[in-house]
């Protein structure tokens, strides 16, 4: 159960790290 939310935990930042990334240019 913790390691399944920590899959989503990690899978959550690097979808928010890589909209900030598109998002604040190239």
């Amino acid at each position: 159960m913790l390691n399944g939310w920590a899959l989503v935990e990690a899978n959550n930042k690097a979808t928010i790290a890589k909209w900030l990334m598109d998002w604040t240019g190239p």
